[in-house]
């Protein structure tokens, strides 16, 4: 079958070894941007109807059958072929094949280059969403954990060693402010995705028509339209790269919770056991309970250290306008995505299988984590803080082991072991929650809209 780029039949030869390297990659890829290249093409459609290209009777016929291929897809039943190049070329061909000459209209002041940047960024606009949904579960999940043990200390760690007390809720809390940090990070790159490429062509804008930019951005859901046309090309990769960075910040902070589970669950340490259905055991040794979920939790980070890295550099040194080596960042950047989804599953799942074991938390808390209280209660009774550390250094064994209620009062200020400032992260993670379900409900509108 002919490729909608040929010119003439002169490119008609043995090109099973291009189309095996240029398309195979990226037609499995495509699957999952079909739902958005169908949504691009009836904002196309609209827009070329208001230029006068397309007939009301024209458009009525285009725009019906894309929403027929929709709930196709929706059922399972519209997908690329094999000798479909890509899913722009598969939504066209069923169109000519449908609608004629209104079909064959239908690319009319756009290129491939703007359809594949405008389906890409209406997928992550998506799955970013979603995303953040996951992670203000996880977010709760963390704060149920910290609200079932809250006081219940135990010995904290620097350098992996015994340090100052604790607390699980304090533990909790940490994490939880380092997931709020990773989520205004994915709100902010969203901002940026969440501008509409279409009608930028291959880079140089559309002569000739007048194609209202701002009318499809807007039926797509997009909050802004990327005016300048030369921005477009040069920018992906990097906007690329940027997801994945958000995404890495969160996949950073699995990696380090991941770390410290493993941690604590080590029987040497035992603040944490873990649920069944998250360890494995030995093919030789019969009393092992590894903990797999976690491990792997940890791992999944250094690959977006990866995909970060591969999209650094496939548009480095390239000049301004499209080269075919920016196909690549959809790969990368989608692969990030799937990687991020699975992620975000196994963390909820594994953190609802944690508990804390509260007598062992207890036998950690011996004299030397009580050093620096030590000293400290001397500078409190006049002694300057540098004799009263050497003090307290000579009688580490002899410090005093603070009950709870002691320890509990020792510390002043919220946001310490066992006085965990609530009252800001509920504002946080408000204003979040807000955000998602705002945005959500909006694009379900913009969605409802364009297919109804």
């Amino acid at each position: 079958m002919s490729k909608i780029w040929q010119k003439d039949d002169k490119s008609q030869l043995n090109r099973d070894w291009f189309d095996r390297f240029t398309t195979r990659e990226d037609r499995s890829y495509d699957q999952y941007l079909i739902t958005y290249d169908l949504l691009g093409n009836l904002a196309q459609a609209a827009i070329l109807k208001q230029a006068g290209i397309y007939s009301q009777q024209e458009y009525d016929a285009v725009s019906q059958a894309l929403k027929r291929y929709y709930r196709s897809w929706e059922m399972g039943e519209f997908q690329l072929e094999e000798h479909d190049e890509d899913v722009h070329s598969c939504v066209e061909r069923h169109l000519i094949a449908d609608c004629g000459e209104a079909g064959k209209r239908i690319h009319t002041g756009r290129s491939r280059n703007d359809q594949v940047a405008t389906d890409v960024r209406l997928f992550l606009k998506h799955r970013m969403r979603e995303l953040v949904g996951s992670w203000i579960r996880i977010f709760q999940v963390m704060g149920e954990l910290g609200e079932r043990y809250e006081g219940v200390f135990f010995a904290g760690m620097t350098h992996t060693q015994p340090a100052m007390p604790s607390s699980v809720d304090a533990w909790a809390a940490g994490w939880q402010d380092l997931m709020l940090a990773d989520m205004r990070s994915v709100l902010g790159v969203y901002r940026e995705v969440d501008r509409s490429p279409l009608g930028s062509a291959a880079g140089y804008g559309v002569p000739y028509f007048g194609l209202e930019r701002g009318l499809a951005a807007d039926l797509m859901g997009f909050s802004e339209v990327q005016w300048p046309v030369t921005a477009v090309q040069p920018g992906r990769g990097v906007l690329e790269k940027r997801v994945v960075d958000a995404l890495g910040y969160a996949a950073l902070t699995f990696n380090r919770l991941a770390a410290d589970v493993i941690l604590f669950v080590n029987p040497a340490f035992g603040y944490l056991r873990l649920s069944e259905d998250q360890t494995s055991g030995s093919s030789i040794m019969p009393q092992k309970r590894n903990p797999d979920a976690w491990e792997l939790i940890r791992a999944t980070y250094h690959r977006f250290s990866g995909i970060s890295a591969e999209l650094s550099s496939v548009g480095a040194n390239l000049t301004s306008g499209y080269h075919r080596d920016l196909q690549v960042s959809k790969r990368a950047v989608m692969d990030a995505v799937f990687a991020a989804e699975e992620l975000a599953t196994a963390v909820e799942r594994a953190l609802r299988g944690v508990d804390v074991d509260v007598e062992a938390c207890e036998r950690s808390l011996t004299a030397e984590v009580f050093a620096t209280h030590e000293a400290n209660k001397l500078v409190s009774q006049g002694m300057p803080f540098r004799e009263a550390y050497r003090l307290a250094a000579k009688m580490v064994s002899d410090a005093k082991v603070l009950v709870h209620d002691e320890l509990k009062s020792s510390y002043l200020i919220k946001g310490s072991p066992g006085i965990m400032a609530k009252s800001s992260q509920s504002n946080q993670i408000g204003e979040i929650l807000n955000w998602f379900e705002t945005e959500s409900t909006k694009q379900e509108n913009k969605l409802h809209t364009l297919l109804h």
